[in-house]
């Protein structure tokens, strides 16, 4: 695509009959005529530029004379016309003596409208010299006007590759487009850029103004509408411009103009790159100028990045002391954006992640065990995998909102979700990674955190009363313990037994009572030598206390049968009754492991009353019995064998 023909011509005869024309967007018309179609440009007569008008058709030589016309001078070879207008038109030449294809741009019109709209466009472009503005090479005249040279600039209109992205330079390229037309903003913005640095101010900034060329060199075209207070004076700028990007002050007649109002071109711009739209949408001129004064901020779809949608809407704003100060602010904060790019994109690939959190949170739980342990390590994968992105996105861009914001839901996501696991220190440990929690979601994981202190306080009391109640014990001390104790006994009752019997002896209160006192300190010597294991909670320290206080009660009734005159079966059924109640309200009371102790007893208790005179012996061996069995049953266990014992052995 090459530059667009001239057009001043256009002007007038759209201004006389405009009901007869059909114009093209990107087209730079004058005055402020009701027919012009919004997307289209107004721009008034050109400035008068200094030079005499006298001089337009002068020759430099008159044909034929000998001496060599401007063209010749350039060693021009003029080729065919690459664009038309009103006013003028562009072709392509060979310059012969540089071997390179130049754009020659002549009138088609003597009137002094059209030579003075080319000689200000070749004055304007000529004091701008930028790689993002067309260079001209020379102004001459020749016997039919005046002939600007510029630079062939071959490639496409911006327009087309917003429009037409198939034919874009990106195409199998890596990127995205997005980032790609950012570039070419920024470009224009450096053009801009200097052009307000020489009080220049172009007034019709829009992706059909722009070329770019094959290798990616980015122009600004048509300054033919361009302000230069500097020259005007006080004279207020006309009404001109495209209605459908024009600032509120274009719009306005007599309105000042200056940088920011360029500032605003550039976020209309910004705004078709976004939206495919124009900024001033209306069908009407008169509709796109109403538009324009109001300068309505716009509300972008979601898909559009909220750093830009920002920007686009600060350069659009009605008030141009609310825009960018500058061209150059808005590029930086373009090239601001284009830097957090990476950070956006983790973010927006973080939000996927978190909405299928969402999804998978909303599902009902379970009943099955298997079910909810897969749902829960689908759910710590949705997480983490938000969670990192989020993270990663903060990381490139600490100030990312999109990130902070999403993160925040994250947590909150997964707060509720361990709450109503009933895990609230891990709730709690998710609250740490916010800077700023939900009060209320703090305030229900506090309350969840002292429940649970209490419940853990609460199951601290009953495993230390278990502890206090157990009857196992947590070494072999107990069960050692017992058995000698057993053993002893047993052997001394026996020894005794055998004796009474040898020396034809009854067995007597007397007897009875030094047996029971044998048996006191027995114990009391072995509850002595394993006192670490016997006495290492109070449970089995009462329960200590209980046997010797039978043996000690034994001895009291062997003495009191004995002064009393009560026989050997008296005291048998005295001592028998006492160790069978004892034993029945230890069972009932503390552990039904004594149970098994009262039976013995009776049993015991059955053969002494069956058998008086082998008395001494079977006492002996009952207790040897329930001694072997109680050893058994004080041997160490795990807890988790002990308990599924049953309760008896463990409550």
């Amino acid at each position: 695509m090459s530059q667009p023909a001239p057009d001043a011509e256009t002007e007038q005869r759209f201004w006389v009959a405009p009901a007869l024309e059909t114009w093209a967007p990107g087209r730079t018309l004058r005055g402020d005529l009701p027919a012009l179609p919004p997307s289209e440009s107004t721009r008034p007569l050109p400035a008068t530029t200094g030079l005499p008008v006298e001089a337009r058709g002068v020759p430099e030589a008159e044909p034929g004379g000998g001496q060599r016309t401007a063209v010749d001078q350039l060693e021009l070879h003029l080729g065919s016309v690459i664009g038309r207008g009103g006013m003028g038109e562009v072709r392509v030449a060979t310059q012969r003596s540089l071997a390179r294809e130049v754009a020659v741009k002549v009138v088609r019109s003597e009137r002094a409208s059209s030579v003075q709209a080319l000689l200000r466009e070749a004055r304007v472009a000529g004091r701008l010299e930028h790689p993002g503005i067309v260079p001209v090479h020379a102004l001459c005249w020749t016997a039919e006007g005046p002939v600007m040279v510029m630079k062939r600039i071959e490639g496409a209109s911006w327009r087309d590759l917003v429009v037409e992205p198939r034919q874009a330079p990106w195409t199998g390229r890596a990127g995205e487009p997005l980032s790609w037309h950012l570039e070419v903003l920024m470009e224009v913005c450096r053009a801009l850029e200097l052009a307000h640095s020489r009080g220049v101010f172009h007034r019709d900034i829009k992706p059909d103004n722009v070329m770019v060329g094959a290798f990616g060199e980015v122009s600004l075209l048509d300054w033919g509408i361009a302000w230069i207070p500097a020259e005007a004076g006080d004279r207020p700028p006309r009404l001109v411009g495209t209605p459908a990007y024009m600032a509120p002050e274009m719009a306005t007649r007599g309105a000042p103009v200056d940088a920011r109002t360029d500032v605003f071109l550039l976020g209309a711009t910004l705004h078709v790159v976004l939206t495919g739209r124009l900024r001033n949408d209306a069908p009407t001129t008169p509709a796109a100028l109403e538009q324009a004064r109001r300068a309505a901020p716009f509300t972008y779809d979601p898909s559009v990045p909220a750093e830009l949608a920002a920007i686009a809407n600060r350069a659009c704003a009605r008030a141009p002391a609310e825009r960018f100060e500058s061209v150059a602010a808005f590029r930086e904060a373009i090239e601001a954006h284009l830097a957090h790019r990476g950070s956006l994109a983790a973010s927006a690939e973080a939000s996927r992640e978190l909405a299928a959190l969402g999804l998978l949170l909303g599902q009902p739980a379970s009943r099955r065990a298997a079910d909810d342990s897969g749902r829960h390590l689908a759910v710590i994968r949705r997480y983490s995998a938000c969670r990192f992105g989020f993270a990663q996105a903060l990381r490139e861009w600490p100030a990312n909102p999109e990130a902070r914001e999403g993160l925040a839901r994250a947590v909150d996501a997964m707060v509720r979700y361990e709450l109503a696991r009933g895990e609230p220190s891990a709730a709690a440990a998710l609250l740490g990674e916010v800077a700023s929690p939900d009060p209320e979601l703090v305030a229900r994981v506090q309350a969840a955190l002292a429940e649970q202190d209490a419940l853990l306080a609460e199951g601290a009391r009953m495993v230390r009363m278990k502890d206090e109640l157990r009857v196992a014990g947590t070494d072999w001390g107990r069960s050692v313990a017992t058995l000698v104790c057993g053993v002893v006994g047993a052997a001394m009752l026996a020894v005794a037994g055998v004796q009474l019997r040898a020396a034809g002896l009854e067995l007597s209160g007397r007897h009875f009572a030094l047996a029971c006192l044998v048996g006191l300190v027995v114990n009391f010597v072995g509850v002595l030598a394993f006192r670490r294991s016997i006495l290492d909670n109070r449970a089995y320290f009462r329960l200590m206390i209980v046997l010797h206080g039978l043996w000690l009660l034994g001895l009291l009734v062997g003495l009191g049968g004995e002064l009393a005159g009560v026989g050997l079966t008296g005291l048998l059924l005295g001592a028998c009754a006492v160790v069978v109640a004892v034993c029945t309200t230890l069972a009932l009371t503390f552990d039904s492991v004594f149970g098994i102790s009262a039976l013995l007893a009776v049993l015991t208790s059955a053969l002494v009353l069956a058998l008086p005179a082998y008395g001494p012996d079977l006492i002996g061996i009952g207790w040897l019995v329930h001694s072997l069995w109680f050893a058994w049953v004080l041997r160490p266990r795990e807890a988790a064998t002990a308990e599924a014992a049953g309760p008896a052995l463990w409550r």
